[in-house]
């Protein structure tokens, strides 16, 4: 009887079906009790009917790979991962990402940016901090760091990565009104019941001839957004109060000289009213141009309504006063209180700060500029009305007395820069865990100068918090803040305090200013107002700012996972949270159905389980659906073959296709695992041990191989990095060694009573060279003695050119036990044992 068995399987023979193959031929299913290392249905050819038909139970696999070859299966060397930078060059690298489908590794050594490919390492840029993750969507790379997201865009033509910086890093730019001209309107002699109406109608004819030359004559609040060439927002400046020094015009009373017609009715005499129009003026510090230039494809210029003192719903108030022997009329127009007059400091502090807290809503575009940087920002902004001022005044009056929706629960919203541990992309759609808000970096005081001069300054900003936290930024120019706006906006509402300390042209003696904060209307920022609604000279010295370590006690949301667009992964859309904290989470397949479509899903992995993250097309709603327990310790533990997710839940195997979840192993000693793609296979590692087990998601079972892993572990786009005393190293395109320890050792059991003479075991193996000991062992009675009796054993020392018989003599029922230990060439090869026995 000729027995033809697999490697690592145990099998048991299962009657319950025979069905005839050929004459001399059965074929008998078997039935698998341990995971199998080979196919899962094994052929036990028998020549001889008379005999029985053991069964092989694989009790170690070292090195070692299956390989299907034609209807059976062999064991080949398996590839030892590929070095990509030795020892040295690899000191201190950690993995974040890869990029061009997986043949570029992007890593950091310390603040250090690299990308490592064909064995050389090389510096991209250097970080403001060490980064927690990295994530790349497009051309675009954000990095997320201490500070906040760093960002680096792709050039097209070179493929090179052009770093951008940290959102505080954009530049400077400063809007601010230029004098452009007076522009004067006529009241006629008039009644008193018409003068009202009279003074409106001027008013109007001033505000309509300015803006038909693109000029305003009161008050606005204006802000720049930049954007690159696909229309993503790259940085906001805050909102200012752009203004005249004389700040609102014609907002109190019109005085008029009191008179008597030809009927000897009481009159206001004639009288010329006038306005200085201004411009909306842009401009950038110099320096900007050659680094932007090449970043921000467009800037656009967002401006509000002007704060026309007129109400279409109310007339004016028309006054005649008598005092030490004089007359004197006195008209204060219908909707003074709409517009932020010096003589009413109070009032117009609260229109300015509601403005800012509705900018978004009461905002319109007046100029999108080309190309912004490519020379020196110093331009005029001519904006036309969109309305008449009556109309302008009431829309805006109406924005403003609108409630504002105040987020409820600030730990399940996103209002101010932040930085996240794990980013992951499905689709257009990039999903954020481990979220930590951050304190925005304050910009250079040039935004808010309302005024500048021609000197070199340097400034210190200093802002504190309600918390505690307090924060500080350096800044220098060649334009000189002389003035601030009366409006002071910073993008987080828990500011308390800004102070800056400014020095002109190296001058020892620092002019500052410094404005209390408070939370505005919407709960998202902070908002500053002088105590009169105009330019605030800044040339009051003060003492140094005490300069000390920045603090920031923002703690990590570790169960709060944050939506957004590709395209903008920066920009949050939606949000959700998790009953416990999030460890991992990867993109998962759609269901391919109709209602699916547009959709974007993950699979997120928690202490308390697995749940799938749907998200709408409009990425503006997240729900979550538990699909089941085995929580995985962190995002070493699952990885994406792309058609399904493979993770380790405590000693379990998982594969998670959809919503279905299959166990593959039971008991798996491993603290990480990675898809490795162009061998089909998860491979599980332990930082604790010495082997790796691979598992073949073509064949059943898994074998082993020696690695020693150093902590350090990447499991991304098919592959494995991940570091040994031998360096940085990836599973991807490996080889085997040119001498390999391998390890095998089998056992064929008896399935039957019968006698039977053992002769010999036949091993198919073939080496072109090969040093170690095959060894053919008695094991007792399915394997009951732990220590098998040798039998026979042949030592090699050179090449094996074709299979070779080891003589015995047994009487079955015996177990025999097979080892091979050896070093090998990387063309070793190992069939199927085969045990020749007469009856």
């Amino acid at each position: 009887m000729i027995i033809v068995c697999s490697a690592n399987l145990t099998v048991k023979l299962s009657a319950v079906h025979i069905r005839r193959k050929t004459r001399s031929h059965t074929a008998v299913s078997l039935q698998r009790k341990k995971p199998c290392l080979y196919k899962k249905d094994i052929m036990l050819v028998n020549t001889h009917s008379r005999a029985g038909s053991p069964r092989l139970r694989a009790d170690h696999v070292l090195n070692l790979s299956p390989v299907s070859h034609t209807d059976a299966t062999v064991l080949r060397t398996a590839q030892a991962p590929r070095i990509l930078l030795d020892a040295e060059a690899a000191e201190g690298i950690v993995p974040l990402t890869t990029d061009n489908g997986g043949a570029t590794l992007i890593a950091a050594r310390g603040r250090t940016l690299l990308s490592v490919s064909s064995g050389t390492a090389t510096e991209i840029c250097t970080l403001p901090s060490n980064p927690s993750c990295a994530l790349i969507a497009a051309n675009m790379m954000t990095l997320m760091t201490a500070r906040g997201p760093f960002r680096l865009d792709r050039d097209t033509q070179s493929g090179a990565w052009l770093p951008q910086g940290l959102p505080g890093d954009f530049p400077a730019v400063c809007l601010t009104a230029r004098a452009a001209g007076v522009f004067s309107a006529v009241v006629r002699q008039t009644t008193l019941d018409k003068l009202g109406a009279a003074c409106a109608a001027a008013y109007t004819d001033i505000a309509m001839r300015a803006s038909a030359t693109g000029l305003l004559v009161q008050p606005v609040l204006a802000r720049a957004v930049m954007r690159d060439s696909s229309g993503r927002i790259l940085h906001t400046t805050p909102p200012v109060a752009v203004m005249l020094p004389a700040g609102a015009q014609l907002a109190d009373t019109w005085n008029f000289t009191p008179g008597t017609d030809d009927k000897g009715n009481e009159v206001a005499d004639a009288a010329t009213f006038s306005a200085q129009a201004y411009v909306l003026h842009i401009s950038a510090p110099d320096g900007t141009a050659s680094r932007w230039a090449d970043t921000v494809d467009t800037l656009e210029i967002q401006v509000s309504p002007q704060f026309h003192p007129l109400d279409s719903a109310a007339s004016a108030s028309v006054i005649s006063t008598r005092g030490e022997g004089t007359r004197r009329i006195t008209v204060v127009p219908a909707g003074a209180g709409r517009c932020p007059a010096p003589t009413r400091p109070g009032a117009a502090a609260l229109l300015l700060a509601g403005a800012a807290a509705r900018f978004s809503t009461i905002a319109r575009t007046a100029m999108v500029i080309k190309n912004p940087f490519a020379t020196a920002l110093d331009r005029d902004i001519p904006i036309a009305a969109a309305h008449s001022p009556a109309r302008e005044a009431d829309t805006l009056a109406a924005s403003l007395a609108a409630p504002i929706n105040v987020p409820e629960d600030t730990d399940q919203t996103i209002s101010r820069p932040f930085s996240a541990r794990s980013g992951t992309i499905s689709g257009n759609t990039v999903a954020w865990s481990g979220i930590t808000p951050l304190r925005a970096e304050p910009p250079s005081p040039l935004v808010w100068a309302a005024t500048t001069g021609n000197r070199r300054f340097e400034a210190l900003t200093r802002v504190r918090f309600s918390t505690g936290d307090c924060i500080f930024a350096r800044h220098s120019g060649s334009c000189n803040p002389t003035a601030i706006s009366p409006l002071t906006v910073y993008p987080d509402a828990d500011a308390v305090e800004l102070a800056v300390n400014i020095t002109v042209d190296g001058v020892p003696d620092p002019v500052s200013f410094t404005v209390p904060l408070r939370p505005d209307a919407s709960g998202l920022q902070a908002v500053g107002t002088a105590e009169s609604p105009l330019h605030v000279p800044v040339d009051a010295p003060e003492a140094d700012l005490d300069v000390g370590e920045a603090v920031q006690t923002s703690a990590c949301n570790t169960s709060l996972i944050a939506i957004a667009r590709a395209a903008d992964p920066l920009s949050v859309t939606a949000t959700t949270v998790t009953a416990a904290p999030v460890t991992c989470i990867l993109p998962a397949r759609s269901s391919g159905a109709a209602w699916d479509f547009g959709r974007a899903r993950f699979l997120v992995f928690s202490s308390a389980g697995m749940e799938i993250l749907a998200v709408n097309a409009s990425r503006n709603t997240a729900a979550l659906n538990n699909i089941g327990a085995g929580a995985i310790a962190n995002a070493h533990c699952a990885a994406d073959s792309g058609d399904r997710i493979y993770a380790l839940a405590g000693r379990m195997l998982l594969a998670v296709t959809g919503s279905t979840v299959r166990v593959i192993d039971t008991d798996v000693p491993g603290d990480r695992l990675a898809w490795i793609a162009p061998a089909r296979e998860v491979v599980v590692a332990d930082t604790d041990d010495n082997v790796a087990r691979h598992y073949p998601v073509d064949l059943s079972g898994h074998y082993e191989t020696s690695l020693v892993i150093r902590g350090i572990w990447l499991a991304h786009a098919g592959n494995a990095f991940f570091t040994t005393a031998a360096g940085l190293l990836s599973f991807g395109e490996g080889t085997p060694d040119p001498a390999t320890p391998v390890r095998w050792r089998g056992t064929l059991c008896s399935a039957t009573a019968r006698r039977t003479n053992v002769r010999a075991v036949r091993i198919p193996l073939k080496c072109s060279h090969m040093r170690g000991i095959v060894t053919v062992s008695r094991a007792w009675l399915t394997g009951v003695n732990p220590a098998p009796a040798p039998m026979a054993r042949m030592t090699i020392d050179g090449a094996v050119r074709a299979p070779f018989l080891i003589p015995v003599s047994a009487h079955a029922p015996v177990d025999i036990t097979v080892s091979v230990e050896a070093d090998v060439s990387a063309d070793f090869s190992l069939s199927l044992p085969t045990i020749i026995s007469k009856p």
